[in-house]
């Protein structure tokens, strides 16, 4: 596949060099100040950013519904985060 695809003239990049680049991704929550805050039961509202996708994440109705997951920073994760934020935001899933 990638022999013929490199005939056409198109390079893949390989999932190891998409690895390798991950390294210095970083995932940043900040906090953004809002006035009307009533309508979050208080909570403010999070801008999360995983290496160059950014999005607002609203605090959830029901926090009980929102399962707590222990992350570690592996870089391979943090690509695969940062994909499905990607596909999140464009409306591919």
């Amino acid at each position: 596949m990638r022999t013929l695809l490199r005939g056409r003239g198109l390079e893949l990049e390989s999932r190891s060099l998409r690895i390798a680049a991950s390294v210095d991704m970083e995932i940043v929550e900040t906090d953004i100040s809002s006035s009307s805050s009533s309508s979050s039961g208080g909570k403010e509202s999070v801008l999360l950013r995983i290496g160059d996708v950014e999005t607002i994440v609203v605090p959830p109705v029901d926090p009980a519904l929102v399962p707590y997951t222990l992350f570690f920073e592996i870089p391979q994760h943090k690509l695969v985060l940062r994909d499905m934020l990607r596909d999140v935001l464009t409306g591919k899933i």
